[in-house]
């Protein structure tokens, strides 16, 4: 055990391995983690936005109405094919 001296005021005693350097050491590593997490999301996300716009220019739709929809909705059909709405506006 390594004893050493803070300010030289107060005396603090270190073990080989400090219990809160680990924890420290292991949530900053939690933390990039969850940063690169975040990225992949949104590179994922990205992804499935620019996959629909060819899925909807490509598609011989069959548009059928969703009877479920809001009566204030923008559309109310989707593609019984590739489940994309009828709005071309969303995939553009």
């Amino acid at each position: 055990m390594k004893t050493i001296y803070i300010f030289n005021i107060y005396k603090y005693n270190m073990t080989d391995e400090d219990e809160s350097v680990n924890l420290i050491k292991e949530r900053e590593n939690i933390k990039k983690d969850i940063e690169n997490l975040h990225k992949k999301i949104s590179y994922q996300k990205d992804k499935i936005d620019e996959l629909n716009k060819k899925i909807f220019n490509s598609c011989n739709h069959i548009w059928e109405k969703d009877i479920d929809s809001s009566p204030f909705a923008i559309t109310k059909y989707y593609c019984i094919k590739c489940s994309l709405w009828r709005i071309k506006s969303m995939y553009v």
